[in-house]
């Protein structure tokens, strides 16, 4: 491991002709004023200097060439488990979010771990190559086999040096609505789900909604995990 990173000519915000920019004097005539050599030690950005004038002191270097440097962006609502299923198996002719519901219900039913896989890999791969560091997708759990949730725990952990992924389990059909609903949640969260999702306006009845609205506040009591329920 390199004792630390020179990143240099990057381009920050503030930038160093910013009225904020950080201490370390300007840059030397005829340069771009908005360039700094960042300074990273270990896990902590340590220094923001002029472009060209810091040390390297035996960090590894990279040359940003004047892109901009930022923190990773955040996406931070996705459908990983529907990603790229388009047309599949109809377009949704309506353009309705309960069309899509249902189309996507049917898409469900021929599911495999691989297909999840691929497709979500493949729109996590888009993601990262635009900056994105961290991702929190909702995942289906209506489903008795779960197989988009063990799909993704999977590739949770095989994209873990690229990009932080979360997981929602996420009720699609309702938790009521659904033959063991409440149970599938918790299996969701207990195979390793971070992040408890609810639909209950989805639910038949207002009451449904209610209890389910009672029900995913106790499961976070239970588990100790946030609640990230769709209420609307």
């Amino acid at each position: 491991m390199p004792a630390g990173l020179v990143v240099r000519n990057a381009r920050v915000y503030p930038t160093a002709s910013s009225p904020n920019a950080p201490a370390g004097g300007s840059p030397d005539a005829g340069t771009d004023p908005g360039l700094v050599d960042v300074i990273v030690d270990g896990e902590t950005f340590t220094a923001l200097r002029p472009a060209g004038s810091a040390s390297a002191e035996g960090r590894q270097e990279l040359d940003a060439e004047g892109r901009l440097l930022s923190p990773p962006l955040v996406d931070p609502h996705v459908h990983m488990d529907a990603v790229l299923t388009v047309g599949e198996p109809r377009y949704n002719e309506s353009g309705t979010l309960i069309e899509g519901i249902l189309t996507w219900s049917e898409r469900k039913a021929t599911l495999t771990h691989a297909d999840v896989k691929d497709r979500a890999r493949e729109a996590i791969l888009w993601e990262v190559a635009q900056g994105t560091g961290m991702i929190r997708s909702h995942v289906d759990v209506c489903d008795p086999n779960l197989v988009a949730l063990r799909a993704l725990i999977e590739l949770r952990e095989e994209v873990r040096d690229i990009v932080e992924l979360r997981l929602i389990a996420f009720p699609q059909d309702g938790i009521l609505s659904f033959p063991n609903g409440k149970e599938l949640m918790r299996e969701a969260m207990r195979l390793g789900c971070d992040v408890i999702g609810g639909i209950p306006h989805y639910e038949w009845t207002r009451e449904d909604g209610v209890e389910e609205v009672n029900f995913l506040f106790d499961l976070a009591k239970e588990t100790g995990a946030p609640d990230r329920s769709a209420l609307r």
